[in-house]
Protein backbone atom coordinates (compact mmCIF):
# COMPACT_ATOMS: atom_id res chain seq x y z
CA UNK A 1 0.00 0.00 0.00
CA UNK A 2 1.11 3.78 -0.89
CA UNK A 3 2.08 5.98 2.03
CA UNK A 4 -0.55 8.44 0.73
CA UNK A 5 -3.21 5.41 0.58
CA UNK A 6 -2.39 4.50 3.64
CA UNK A 7 -2.66 8.24 5.03
CA UNK A 8 -6.14 8.56 4.08
CA UNK A 9 -7.07 5.27 5.30
CA UNK A 10 -6.57 6.13 8.49
CA UNK A 11 -7.62 9.70 8.65
CA UNK A 12 -10.95 8.46 7.40
CA UNK A 13 -13.52 9.67 9.24
CA UNK A 14 -11.27 12.30 11.67
CA UNK A 15 -11.59 16.15 11.79
CA UNK A 16 -8.53 16.33 9.36
CA UNK A 17 -8.30 17.94 5.92
CA UNK A 18 -5.61 17.10 3.86
CA UNK A 19 -4.52 19.12 1.13
CA UNK A 20 -2.44 17.57 -1.66
CA UNK A 21 0.50 18.80 -2.72
CA UNK A 22 1.29 17.63 -6.37
CA UNK A 23 3.98 15.04 -7.49
CA UNK A 24 7.28 16.43 -9.09
CA UNK A 25 10.96 14.60 -9.32
CA UNK A 26 12.16 14.62 -6.14
CA UNK A 27 15.44 16.90 -7.34
CA UNK A 28 15.29 20.09 -4.48
CA UNK A 29 14.27 22.54 -7.26
CA UNK A 30 11.17 20.65 -8.30
CA UNK A 31 9.97 19.98 -4.09
CA UNK A 32 11.06 23.29 -3.54
CA UNK A 33 8.20 24.55 -5.86
CA UNK A 34 5.67 22.34 -4.81
CA UNK A 35 6.34 23.46 -1.47
CA UNK A 36 5.92 27.17 -2.32
CA UNK A 37 2.48 26.40 -4.24
CA UNK A 38 1.22 24.49 -1.13
CA UNK A 39 1.94 26.69 1.29
CA UNK A 40 0.88 29.71 -1.12
CA UNK A 41 -2.86 28.77 -1.06
CA UNK A 42 -3.18 27.21 2.03
CA UNK A 43 -1.53 29.23 4.49
CA UNK A 44 -2.47 27.72 7.64
CA UNK A 45 -1.53 24.37 7.66
CA UNK A 46 -0.98 22.41 11.28
CA UNK A 47 1.40 20.06 9.68
CA UNK A 48 3.46 19.68 6.58
CA UNK A 49 4.23 16.03 5.39
CA UNK A 50 6.69 15.42 2.35
CA UNK A 51 9.59 13.44 1.24
CA UNK A 52 13.11 14.27 2.36
CA UNK A 53 13.35 17.06 0.04
CA UNK A 54 10.52 18.68 0.45
CA UNK A 55 10.29 18.59 4.24
CA UNK A 56 13.98 20.08 3.87
CA UNK A 57 12.78 23.02 2.32
CA UNK A 58 9.67 23.05 4.32
CA UNK A 59 11.30 23.44 7.21
CA UNK A 60 13.70 25.90 6.23
CA UNK A 61 11.00 28.08 5.06
CA UNK A 62 8.99 27.75 7.97
CA UNK A 63 12.42 28.64 9.91
CA UNK A 64 12.63 31.67 8.07
CA UNK A 65 9.72 32.70 8.16
CA UNK A 66 10.10 34.72 10.75
CA UNK A 67 7.11 33.30 13.28
CA UNK A 68 4.47 33.78 10.21
CA UNK A 69 3.74 30.09 9.86
CA UNK A 70 3.12 27.73 13.02
CA UNK A 71 3.42 24.52 10.49
CA UNK A 72 5.01 21.77 11.83
CA UNK A 73 7.10 19.37 8.97
CA UNK A 74 7.29 15.50 9.45
CA UNK A 75 8.81 13.77 6.75
CA UNK A 76 8.53 10.35 4.99
CA UNK A 77 11.82 8.92 5.41
CA UNK A 78 15.03 10.20 7.12
CA UNK A 79 18.18 11.60 5.35
CA UNK A 80 21.43 13.29 6.81
CA UNK A 81 19.95 16.58 6.38
CA UNK A 82 16.77 15.63 7.56
CA UNK A 83 18.21 14.56 10.84
CA UNK A 84 20.38 17.35 11.76
CA UNK A 85 16.99 19.41 11.15
CA UNK A 86 15.47 16.98 13.69
CA UNK A 87 18.28 18.03 16.02
CA UNK A 88 17.88 21.49 15.88
CA UNK A 89 14.13 21.22 16.13
CA UNK A 90 13.06 22.18 12.64
CA UNK A 91 11.64 19.08 11.40
CA UNK A 92 8.96 16.97 14.04
CA UNK A 93 9.98 13.38 13.21
CA UNK A 94 11.01 11.16 10.22
CA UNK A 95 10.74 7.56 9.98
CA UNK A 96 13.32 5.09 9.52
CA UNK A 97 13.99 1.24 7.74
CA UNK A 98 17.41 1.53 8.67
CA UNK A 99 18.90 1.48 5.25
CA UNK A 100 22.39 0.66 6.40
CA UNK A 101 20.88 -2.33 8.44
CA UNK A 102 19.23 -3.30 5.64
CA UNK A 103 22.10 -4.04 3.34
CA UNK A 104 24.42 -6.08 5.42
CA UNK A 105 21.48 -8.30 5.76
CA UNK A 106 21.02 -8.31 2.33
CA UNK A 107 25.20 -9.32 1.65
CA UNK A 108 24.62 -11.49 4.60
CA UNK A 109 21.41 -13.65 2.84
CA UNK A 110 23.38 -13.35 -0.34
CA UNK A 111 25.88 -14.85 0.94
CA UNK A 112 24.05 -17.84 2.58
CA UNK A 113 22.31 -18.18 -0.22
CA UNK A 114 24.99 -18.77 -2.75
CA UNK A 115 26.93 -20.81 -0.36
CA UNK A 116 24.23 -23.00 0.01
CA UNK A 117 23.29 -22.61 3.60
CA UNK A 118 20.27 -22.24 5.19
CA UNK A 119 18.29 -18.39 5.02
CA UNK A 120 15.42 -17.29 6.14
CA UNK A 121 13.49 -16.13 2.30
CA UNK A 122 11.94 -12.68 4.37
CA UNK A 123 13.10 -10.64 6.60
CA UNK A 124 12.84 -6.85 7.79
CA UNK A 125 14.10 -4.49 10.05
CA UNK A 126 11.83 -2.31 12.07
CA UNK A 127 10.74 0.98 11.25
CA UNK A 128 11.43 3.25 13.66
CA UNK A 129 10.25 6.76 14.23
CA UNK A 130 13.27 9.38 14.99
CA UNK A 131 12.01 12.81 16.64
CA UNK A 132 14.42 14.91 18.87
CA UNK A 133 14.28 12.58 22.03
CA UNK A 134 14.44 8.95 20.05
CA UNK A 135 17.63 10.30 18.58
CA UNK A 136 19.70 10.65 21.34
CA UNK A 137 19.24 6.63 21.53
CA UNK A 138 19.37 5.22 17.99
CA UNK A 139 22.34 3.99 16.46
CA UNK A 140 23.04 6.85 13.67
CA UNK A 141 25.44 3.92 12.30
CA UNK A 142 21.46 1.86 10.92
CA UNK A 143 21.13 4.67 8.76
CA UNK A 144 23.95 6.20 8.06
CA UNK A 145 27.33 4.88 5.79
CA UNK A 146 30.50 4.99 8.30
CA UNK A 147 32.56 7.94 8.11
CA UNK A 148 34.39 8.46 5.13
CA UNK A 149 32.24 6.02 2.62
CA UNK A 150 31.32 6.88 -0.93
CA UNK A 151 30.61 5.25 -3.90
CA UNK A 152 31.61 4.85 -7.65
CA UNK A 153 29.21 5.09 -9.99
CA UNK A 154 30.36 3.31 -13.81
CA UNK A 155 28.26 2.32 -16.75
CA UNK A 156 27.98 -1.50 -16.78
CA UNK A 157 29.15 -3.04 -19.77
CA UNK A 158 26.81 -4.10 -22.82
Amino acid sequence: MSSERGLHQVLQGKPVTLYHGGYAPVDRASQAQLVRDLLGSHEHLDYLLGNAEAAGFAAQLVQTGNGSRRTEVLATYATERIIEQIRDGFILAAPTDSPVLQARIAIDLAVRALEGKPHPVEVSSRIEMLDKTSLQHFDISRLMPPEGHWMIRRELPQ
